[in-house]
């Protein structure tokens, strides 16, 4: 581990870019520094700091969250495929989106179903009212004693939401074994018309700060959902008005800019009947949206008995 690359390690291309320039290139070159004075070295926040010095101490084989299971999820690697072998990296972050009837909460309760076995907490913050501790309680019913693993939470609102996202930290200071965050759906409480711009962008880099921080000092893993959206393009592909429009694609009502940087996937599910689909990757840590663009990475899915599983890659 001594000698082990920075370029190694799960962190954006702009950090790893100010590391190499303070002539930083293996973990050993980090030595005994702490957040502070790193910070001062690379001129980037503490929170940011602390996170380089927690990952570069992770050895290299990758944790993962949950059995490994077909059903566990996807883990997307820089294999031309959706790979289904094993769960989510501990750390990491997954957005699901998909139009209505998308099989998102069969991913999202097995992830919870994988923690609580495991013998961990998950918090469930629902901001729909749409899944309810009932339906946890009964997804659950056959792992005893699971349901006190799930600490559910309701935020329909996005002050509410907002009050949660600056409490988690101390959240997870008393209640240590929570090793999964699911928000349940993310994008419900931005709805608001009376939100600015610059309003929404703020709340949302202050939740990328607060995910980062806690992903990456606390390896919590975390499953978003969002809603999907209408987006109008022109003939030369770029944004267009209902006037000039010539094709309309569906995409994540969210952008990614609440997504931490370097361990942050994104998937769409794209059901062809409400037994099976495709699933997409719009992007990855690996991979940028440039190139899933030009190259797409997707996998066929199936429903058996409730829970997904892959039929092939594309």
């Amino acid at each position: 581990m001594l000698s082990r690359s920075l370029a190694s390690l799960a962190i954006s291309s702009s950090t790893l870019s100010a590391l190499h320039k303070a002539g930083f290139e293996t973990v050993a070159d980090l030595g005994s520094l702490n957040a502070d004075q790193l910070s001062e070295e690379l001129n980037l926040p503490v929170f940011l700091c602390e996170e380089i010095i927690s990952i570069s101490k992770v050895t290299s084989t990758p944790a993962f969250l949950g059995q490994q299971t077909w059903s566990a999820s996807f883990l997307l690697n820089n294999n031309p495929i959706i790979r289904t072998s094993c769960g989510l990296k501990c750390g990491h972050v997954l957005e699901l989106s998909g139009p209505p009837g998308s099989p998102n909460e069969n991913i999202m309760l097995d992830f919870v179903r994988n923690t609580v076995t495991s013998g961990n907490d998950a918090i469930f913050v629902d901001t729909q009212d749409m899944t309810t501790p009932f339906t946890l309680k009964n997804e659950l019913k056959d792992i005893p004693g699971s349901f006190e693993a799930i600490h559910y939470i309701k935020c329909i609102s996005l002050p509410d939401l907002m009050v949660f996202f600056h409490s988690l930290t101390s959240f997870l200071d008393q209640y240590p074994k929570t090793t999964l965050l699911v928000l349940n759906t993310l994008s419900s409480p931005f709805h608001s018309t009376s939100l600015t711009t610059a309003s929404r962008s703020s709340l949302l880099d202050q939740i990328k700060s607060i995910l980062a921080k806690n992903c990456a000092l606390r390896r919590l893993s975390v499953i978003t959902m969002v809603q999907m959206a209408t987006k109008l393009l022109s003939e030369n592909g770029s944004n267009a008005s209902p006037n000039n429009a010539v094709k309309a694609i569906m995409v994540p009502q969210l952008s990614d800019s609440y997504l931490p940087s370097g361990r942050s996937y994104r998937l769409m599910l794209i059901p062809d009947t409400p037994q099976t689909g495709m699933i997409r990757l719009l992007s990855s840590p690996s991979k940028t949206v440039e190139e899933l663009r030009k190259d797409l990475v997707q996998q066929a899915y199936e429903l058996v008995k409730g829970r997904i599983q892959g039929r092939g890659g594309e």
